[in-house]
């Protein structure tokens, strides 16, 4: 017999226990700390200091909050958008009345990728959803309930406390924590590559501030006093400064201008090491450093090939998160029935013939209804005489009718596409 050595499952898990506490409070929330480089790495230092981490951070946010977020109504493996009912106009336009969608999305995204968790207050009357309110989490704390151990959030506005249950609440993760309900921000658990970004940004700053180097030398043969050599210094200035950057400088016959290079190594050792930098904090958040302003460029790389690559690696995860925690607690026990998706297609749009060309590819193959395609593109669907050909579907035999191959009647009028080859063929017979 072939024993699997299998251990005794942790009956404390927290995840299967509910009275045990979740991670998340005020005290820990932004996990303050000072890292190995001396620097206290929280949302607010990494926005204020690290140039890559914010650029990364607002790309992201503001890529997923232009995007429209859509409500459909699934009926098998297809799909219709709900443009009249009352969420589908919450999530694509006005969630309450004091924001609109895109403000909403981006500072939630911000707050899932700075503090590791986002939260959307659902307020009701009735059954019916009335608006998606935005809540820092900041002002949040996840705990649960002694006697239920149901998970409920705490909000706190100054002197106003208020207790929610998780119905009320749309909870969006980052990375996941040991608890299984809340999550980690990268700033958590990367903060040593965070620190070493903020370092080296202060210390540049600090050594062009301080590292006074001239950019060139006045000399003479003459002895000058004092008073002298601070008179043609700030004559000097007051030619060459400024709004005088261009003019022409007419010196005394004893004196001569000899122009300095300040260029040396360690100003470029400070140039390849900020680089290093901003492609370590790129690889967080997924982005690629090219689109961020870095001087890093691949060979044969396109804008199109680095908007796919952004928008599989650092915004469908995040994007997805959100559809979930959406479609949970706007439509409990009926997911089955309703979707939340976003549409990405306008960030495919970037490359405009590579995109005519993927709609021709997939047409061609039989894989999407005119339609379909018409959908993508923002059109209308064809109505009268034309609609019988907004739902039709090619086969890739000559982009004949799919009809004609499975035997059903076609209309006469409408000829199947052949060749000049077929054609003779045709007629010799």
């Amino acid at each position: 017999m072939i024993s699997l050595n299998l251990q005794t499952p942790n009956r404390s898990e927290q995840r299967s226990n509910p009275t045990a506490p979740l991670s998340v409070g005020w005290h820990n929330l932004f996990d303050h700390g000072y890292s190995d480089a001396g620097v206290d790495v929280n949302p607010h230092s990494v926005m204020q200091s690290s140039s890559s981490a914010a650029a990364c951070v607002r790309l992201i946010s503001s890529s997923i909050a232009s995007l429209p977020l859509l409500l459909y109504a699934k009926n098998g493996n297809s799909k219709t958008q709900l443009f009249n009912d009352s969420t589908y106009k919450l999530l694509r336009y006005e969630p309450n009345p004091e924001s609109d969608i895109q403000t909403l999305l981006t500072s939630l995204v911000q707050d899932v990728l700075l503090r590791g968790n986002g939260y959307l207050e659902i307020t009701r009357t009735g059954t019916r959803i009335t608006g998606l309110w935005y809540v820092s989490a900041e002002n949040v704390r996840v705990f649960r309930d002694g006697k239920t151990g149901d998970i409920q959030y705490e909000i706190n506005l100054g002197s106003n406390r208020r207790v929610l249950p998780a119905s009320s609440v749309v909870h969006v993760t980052g990375q996941p924590s040991r608890d299984g309900v809340t999550g980690l921000s990268v700033l958590q658990t990367s903060k040593d590559i965070f620190a070493q970004s903020i370092a080296l940004t202060r210390h540049t700053n600090l050594y062009f501030k301080n590292v006074s180097q001239p950019t060139g030398i006045l000399s003479t043969t003459d002895k000058l006093k004092p008073e002298d050599r601070s008179m043609i210094r700030d004559n000097w200035h007051k030619l060459t400064g400024g709004g005088s950057k261009f003019t022409t400088a007419v010196l005394d016959s004893t004196l001569t201008y000899t122009p300095l290079d300040i260029t040396n190594n360690l100003d470029s050792d400070l140039v390849k090491s900020q680089e290093w930098s901003r492609q370590a904090v790129c690889s967080l958040f997924g982005v690629p450093p090219s689109l961020i302003a870095s001087e890093a460029r691949t060979s044969g790389e396109t804008q199109s090939s680095l908007t796919i690559s952004m928008l599989e690696y650092a915004l469908k995860p995040i994007m997805r998160k959100i559809e979930t925690a959406l479609l949970r607690r706007l439509f409990p026990n009926q997911m089955g029935k309703y979707a939340i998706e976003f549409n990405f297609m306008d960030l495919l749009r970037s490359d405009p013939a590579t995109f005519m060309q993927g709609l021709s590819v997939i047409r061609a193959a039989g894989i999407y209804k005119t339609s379909e395609l018409r959908t993508l593109c923002d059109l209308n669907s064809l109505e009268g005489d034309e609609a019988e050909i907004d739902n039709m579907i090619l086969a890739p035999v000559n982009l004949c009718d799919s009809r004609v191959l499975i035997g059903k009647p076609v209309d006469p009028k409408i000829a199947p596409v052949g060749n000049g080859d077929n054609e003779g063929q045709q007629n010799d017979e």
